[in-house]
């Protein structure tokens, strides 16, 4: 029996995942600036992989609704908005893709939670893309689509850690310049 996908993906890709987990964990979201700096590096992994998506319209409309959800965030907090991605990720499995970006929606809960720790105001919009729970569906199918998953793991280990390493590079790109601490 085939080994699942998903099991294959977090057991393959764990320094990758702890390494892009570390380079946003030092950015202290509770600032203005460390604010600006995690949703403009999320939006622009965003723009940048989304393309990957189009074979995927469950996935593409997901993760393009997360998005425009972190553009929202960061139009509340009366920032400039983000240009246009400066360079498209390499043609990557939407597997990969939708496995790190759905997947991160359950380490969006431990953030909430943090915020919540920090007594950052619930209702504040510029946090509503890490407070959202509405990628449930999509993790779901995604899932299934995991668990199901006939062919070889060896290029899509190779798509997602390259996914996770674009959220790194984000992350490192627009981090302030400061000392900051973990929420």
């Amino acid at each position: 029996m085939a080994a699942d996908l998903r099991r294959v993906l977090r057991d393959q890709t764990t320094q990758v995942h702890e390494d892009t987990e570390s380079a946003f964990a030092a950015i202290d979201l509770t600032t203005p600036e460390g604010l600006d700096a995690t949703l403009r590096a999320h939006i622009a992994a965003l723009s940048s992989l989304l393309p990957n998506l189009a074979p995927c319209p469950v996935f593409a409309e997901e993760i393009g609704r997360l998005r425009d959800l972190a553009v929202a965030s960061l139009a509340a907090t009366g920032a400039a908005p983000v240009p246009s991605p400066s360079r498209d990720a390499a043609a990557l499995d939407p597997l990969a893709v939708a496995y790190v970006v759905l997947g991160s929606r359950l380490g969006a809960r431990v953030i909430a939670a943090r915020l919540r720790a920090a007594q950052v105001p619930e209702g504040s919009a510029a946090y509503a893309y890490f407070r959202d729970e509405g990628s449930g569906a999509a993790w779901q199918t995604l899932r299934q689509m995991l668990a199901s998953f006939p062919g070889e793991h060896t290029a899509i280990v190779a798509d997602t850690s390259a996914a996770f390493r674009i959220f790194q590079q984000e992350a490192a790109r627009f981090a302030p310049r400061f000392a900051v601490k973990e929420v």
